[in-house]
């Protein structure tokens, strides 16, 4: 599993995915292998997940830097060393030990994860090497409307897009829609296009209340009066991780996003009903002041447990990882998988 996001990285939620479904395929008759970053690449460090990875065998040694902190001159540097992203210096390192990682353990599959272009630059040349099926994780659209900015980084993005399509085995993605715009985009590939959803790791709730250790997240999760998702016009077809986690803390939760985001629709099924645009000021008054009103009157709705269950059951009616569930179903993990590849 090649991963930026992963331990000791603190601050982003990304990192959720790639540790949770790391910790889950032992569970499958998988043992994953992580090559990471070295931490000095990371702009945030934190202990609190490092011991929760036990089962994983891990590399983290790998020389890389961050173009931004480690070679800027007077805060600027060439943006051709931080395309397609900042940590391009990682993947020379990588490679090497990725082969050598190949030689030693025989893995079954590769497996890169977004939202780093770079890991996908990494399984796209360990697959060419190597002839290991490699299976690349996108969670998002990478090269779409308005996003990167960039132009040149734009065409980056798209040329690591036009690797993966071109070598890897599948192509994962967290929502229908974005698996749709790929789909669209390369109609030949179609038939290795999966969607594979995001999800919570429900033990770090049932920890709550108890004499467990519980994220400091989860904690202020479930201790808020209402919680707030925003959502841009440009990720559309996507809907956050964090939306997953405000289903299962059954808070109130009030959304600001355009009406036809994929977000709104998953909403209304939850039966979330406060919502506003983001473009507009006044709507977004209104709605904050009915969503208060509610709270205050205890009247404001929260995601049913009939919902939450319906997004991941699990044995006895336990909730479960949506990532594992959907990766057993979807990719067929662990031994579906192979036969398909």
């Amino acid at each position: 599993m090649i991963a930026y996001h992963y331990p000791p990285l603190a601050g982003s939620s990304g990192i959720q995915r790639t540790l949770r479904f790391s910790q889950d395929l032992p569970t499958l008759g998988w043992q994953p292998a992580v090559l990471s970053a070295h931490p000095r690449a990371y702009e945030k460090l934190g202990s609190d997940l490092c011991g929760t990875f036990h089962l994983v065998s891990m590399s983290n040694a790998l020389f890389a830097l961050d173009a931004r902190r480690h070679l800027a001159v007077f805060n600027r540097y060439p943006s051709w060393i931080a395309r397609p992203d900042r940590w391009l210096s990682w993947l020379p390192g990588a490679v090497v030990t990725g082969l050598k990682m190949i030689r030693q353990q025989r893995p079954d599959v590769i497996w890169s994860t977004y939202p780093i272009p770079t890991a996908h630059l990494i399984g796209y040349w360990l697959a060419r090497f190597s002839g290991v099926p490699w299976v690349a994780d996108f969670r998002d659209p990478m090269a779409h409307q308005g996003y990167p900015p960039d132009q040149a980084t734009w065409n980056s993005y798209l040329r690591v897009e036009q690797k993966v399509f071109s070598k890897a085995a599948r192509m994962a993605f967290t929502t229908p829609g974005a698996a749709r715009l790929y789909t669209q985009r390369y109609p030949r590939q179609a038939d290795r296009i999966c969607v594979i959803e995001n999800g919570y790791d429900d033990a770090s709730f049932e920890a709550h209340g108890t004499a467990g250790w519980i994220p400091s997240g989860v904690a202020e999760m479930c201790a808020a009066d209402g919680l707030l998702i925003l959502q841009s016009i440009d990720c559309n077809d996507q809907i956050p991780a964090k939306m997953y986690e405000y289903i299962r803390a059954r808070r109130p939760v009030l959304k600001r996003c355009v009406g036809h985001a994929v977000i709104p629709l998953m909403s209304r099924r939850a039966g979330f009903v406060h919502t506003a645009p983001l473009e507009s000021s006044e709507q977004i008054a209104a709605a904050l002041v009915r969503f208060l009103a509610d709270v205050r009157g205890g009247t404001a709705p929260v995601a049913s447990d009939k919902f939450r269950i319906s997004l991941a059951p699990g044995e006895g009616g336990a909730i479960g990882c949506v990532a594992c569930r959907s990766a057993r179903r979807t990719l067929g993990l662990p031994n579906r998988l192979m036969r398909h590849i």
